[in-house]
């Protein structure tokens, strides 16, 4: 969003899309046309509303991105709860390893291909964020109620338990060690977004 509550998007494709507005990860949407992921869009919009940076505003966002995709590109969806493997983030062996954020501090946090920067961060975040890396739904079962401040980093982003000593620990090996916490793998319910259909835009 830009000043004055324009919404401006550049370059994104229609999965990018679906998946702002609804906030989902990848794993959960599936179907839709062939240029899903290879048609990209420029999009500029005016709400009719001034939107605020705030929480609420971001809800707003993404009710007006929802309904200028059912709009402009006829998307049509359905959602289904299906009982997938999952990672479940629970409190290691020998204690959380999370250093507790400063009194007030805002929340921020910032992820990259092998690395996760934190201040104010709730371990319910922390399950959302990796959820987009490792390509499966990750459930905060730590119990844990504060606010944290932490990096972390490992060898790579794949899905894989495995690092070499030269690499660095894989994300499983680091969420442990550096964390205190553990991803164990489980099956559970996640709720799946299917397009049933999406046509693409003419410009305007």
């Amino acid at each position: 969003m830009t000043t004055g509550g324009r919404l401006s998007l550049t370059n994104f494709t229609l999965r990018n899309l679906i998946t702002m507005a609804w906030d989902l990860r990848d794993h959960q949407l599936t179907g839709g046309p062939d240029w899903l992921d290879s048609a990209h869009f420029d999009i500029l919009a005016k709400p009719e509303v001034e939107i605020p940076r705030t929480p609420e505003g971001s809800q707003l966002e993404a009710r007006m991105i929802q309904a200028f995709l059912t709009e402009r590109f006829g998307l049509v969806f359905h959602r289904e709860t299906k009982e997938m493997p999952i990672y479940a983030l629970v409190v290691a062996k020998n204690g959380p390893k999370l250093a507790a954020a400063p009194a007030n501090a805002d929340s921020d946090w910032t992820m990259g291909p092998i690395k996760l920067t934190a201040t104010a961060m709730k371990t319910s975040e922390i399950a959302k964020a990796l959820s987009s890396s490792l390509g499966r739904m990750v459930v905060d079962k730590t119990s844990l109620t504060g606010d944290y401040t932490f990096t972390l980093q490992w060898a790579s982003d794949l899905e894989s338990s495995a690092a070499t000593a030269s690499d660095g620990p894989s994300i499983f090996t680091a969420i442990q060690e550096q964390l205190g916490l553990k991803l164990e793998s489980q099956k559970g319910p996640v709720e799946m977004f299917i397009i049933d259909r999406a046509e693409k835009p003419s410009d305007n």
